[in-house]
């Protein structure tokens, strides 16, 4: 069984590199969608305060935050088109949130770990559920229900 530093670092991981792939698309669509970039703006404030939360829970559990990054924002920049690019986030935000809530199984969280992680499990599933409201704005038939 892995460590809680070791999942939280995962988590770090995946928040840190989620607010960084969510600046991207905000940079992208600054001029042209700004309704949509303010509503992104809101996530990658979540993203930021999320990361900040983990890094330093980990190390006030005497742990070593991670300086590793995925290939997230990579990945999102090789799309062409916005709600491909959301359903990209939205998948990730899922995948978060399950991460999230693995984390909230273990016995041995304290309190304030605990809490921090269920905060950050219900803002990424609230990103999610708006990132599909939006993608579905473009594509009424788009159904992306996540998976627990």
């Amino acid at each position: 069984m892995a460590s809680l530093i070791q999942d939280l670092n995962e988590l770090l991981v995946k928040t840190r590199t989620a607010h960084e792939a969510i600046r991207a698309v905000i940079d992208e669509y600054s001029e042209t969608d700004t309704d949509i970039v303010d509503g992104l703006e809101d996530i990658a404030d979540a993203e930021r305060w999320s990361s900040s939360g983990l890094y330093h829970r980990i190390t006030q559990l005497d742990g070593t935050p991670t300086l590793l990054n995925s290939d997230l924002t990579a990945r999102i920049s090789e799309i062409d088109s916005l709600p491909d690019k959301l359903s990209v986030i939205c998948e990730e935000h899922q995948d978060i949130a399950r991460l999230a809530i693995d984390v909230l199984a273990r016995d041995d969280l304290d309190e304030p770990t605990r809490e921090l992680v269920t905060e950050i499990s219900n803002l990424h599933w609230n990103t999610s559920d708006w990132c599909n409201k939006i993608i579905k704005q473009w594509s009424p038939d788009y159904s992306s229900e996540p998976e627990i």
